[in-house]
């Protein structure tokens, strides 16, 4: 008897394991990121000093 059907459909119940980024890639430390911040949460953490200087039209 063959299962592959039932195993596809068993996995897609499973959920994904959290992703950690360990900054293997260095973009954490490159953004300015704290521990245990995301790029994402770094980057919005900045973007008011960054935009300051310009003037909105």
């Amino acid at each position: 008897m063959r299962y592959g059907y039932l195993l596809r459909r068993l996995d897609r119940l499973e959920p994904d394991p959290p992703w950690v980024d360990n900054d293997e890639d260095g973009f954490l430390s490159a953004v300015g990121a704290l521990p245990g911040e995301s790029a994402f949460e770094a980057l919005e953490r900045q973007a008011a000093e960054i935009w300051k200087d310009y003037d909105t039209i």
